[in-house]
């Protein structure tokens, strides 16, 4: 009989790295399983985080958040903006100062893939999971790989592997979301984009997103990430959301002059969640980190930071659990003490925010009331009087 790992971490995303290096940095004999070819394969994502500074000041519960921005070094980092402008669905545009980093993912990735190996971790790319099965001691994993078949076994089992989640579903873990929680994002990397390079643009409007926002985030060199996210539940018959992009390409009045010379280098899409963290993400022997437990910030979609927070903690919970000293359901409540009153008050935010949008004249009059700093705050998922104002709702 094959001898168990400790740890098998499935998803080689942020969250999948971070909880398989923690969990070996703790002793822990560790597998992480990739479903591509590759670590630092080309990413579906706007790539856009706070810098340290601003990490610091929005999430004051987490400890130790250098430890990510290590690997964000300047290598790894394309462009630094110094503010986001929010269009309302007039156009009328409102700034507020927010220092930001947009990265080369694919290689960031790659550098804590690297930091994975050098703790320790055993790396198996082109591995698909398709069953999985508890037993008492250990967890059972069978994978497709190109050329054959695998079968794992581990302790605990962390997945990192997006939403949907086949660990997930595999380990009867529901997320209690419902189509309202769930965001389509269509997202391409395109080049001769004309757009201020300090500067992370959001458009909204029924017309281009529904139930979410169009971005233009600029990567330098006239290179950016252009796409948008709307709600499932938004998203008619007669819509997809490839006409909604191709809208906001081709006929937007402001974002339309910046990419009319626009090309695409690549496209992708996925489903993100926004509806907090999820009901139930950890059980026997399975944990689940990053867009798989729902950790991604419901008012903006974005979801690398807090997914390798709660990465970092998977390993260590699973490291614990490993040693005996815990059990896995202690994960869910460490979870919720660094990074749960954000992203609570991001889905207060996100709910009190749909009431306006279905009615881009709603939303217009909403935003004005508001104004930049208010706006700022918001799209931030800072503290502020509309916290009070939502607590009294």
């Amino acid at each position: 009989m094959m001898n168990p790992y400790d740890v098998v971490v499935i998803g080689g995303g942020p969250a999948g790295l971070a909880a398989s290096r923690h969990a070996a940095l703790r002793g822990c004999y560790t597998l992480l399983a990739e479903k591509k070819p590759r670590l630092d394969a080309a990413v579906t994502c706007g790539e856009f985080i706070p810098s340290l500074e601003e990490a610091r000041s929005l999430m004051p519960n987490v400890r130790d958040l250098s430890d990510f921005y290590d690997f964000a070094s300047s290598v790894n980092i394309a462009n630094i903006t110094s503010s986001v402008i929010v269009y309302s669905p007039s156009n009328k545009a409102y700034e507020f100062r927010f220092r930001g980093l947009v990265l080369n993912k694919n290689l960031v990735n790659a550098a804590l893939g690297f930091a994975s190996v050098e703790a320790g971790v055993e790396i198996a790319t082109s591995c698909f999971v398709q069953r999985l099965h508890k037993e008492k001691d250990c967890a059972t994993l069978y994978a497709a790989t190109p050329n054959s078949s695998r079968i794992m076994k581990a302790k605990a089992v962390v997945g990192a592997d997006g939403m949907p989640s086949t660990v997930a579903s595999l380990a009867g873990l529901k997320s209690g979301l419902s189509e309202d929680d769930l965001a389509l994002c269509l997202n391409f990397l395109m080049t001769h984009v004309k757009t201020d390079e300090n500067t992370v643009e959001m458009y909204f409007g029924n017309k281009i997103a529904p139930g979410g926002y169009a971005w233009i985030i600029p990567k330098g060199g006239g290179v950016a990430n252009v796409g948008l996210g709307a709600r499932l539940s938004r998203l008619g018959h007669s819509k997809n959301l490839q006409e909604c992009l191709n809208t906001f390409r081709e006929k937007h009045p402001v974002a339309s002059r910046k990419l009319l010379d626009a090309r695409v280098a690549r496209r992708s899409s996925k489903i993100v969640p926004v509806g907090g963290i999820h009901k139930h993400i950890c059980g026997e022997q399975v944990l689940l980190a990053g867009d798989s437990a729902g950790t991604v910030i419901p008012i903006n979609g974005g979801g690398i930071l807090t997914a390798t927070i709660s990465g970092r903690i998977a390993g260590e919970t699973a490291s614990r659990f490993v040693q005996g000293r815990s059990d896995l359901s202690a994960y869910q409540k460490a979870v919720g003490s660094e990074i749960g009153d954000e992203l609570q008050r991001g889905l207060k935010y996100r709910k009190a925010a749909d009431r306006v949008m279905r009615s881009d004249t709603l939303f217009e009059i909403a935003l004005s009331l508001l104004g930049a700093s208010n706006i700022g705050k918001v799209v931030q998922c800072r503290r502020s009087f509309l916290c009070t104002l939502l607590r009294l709702l």
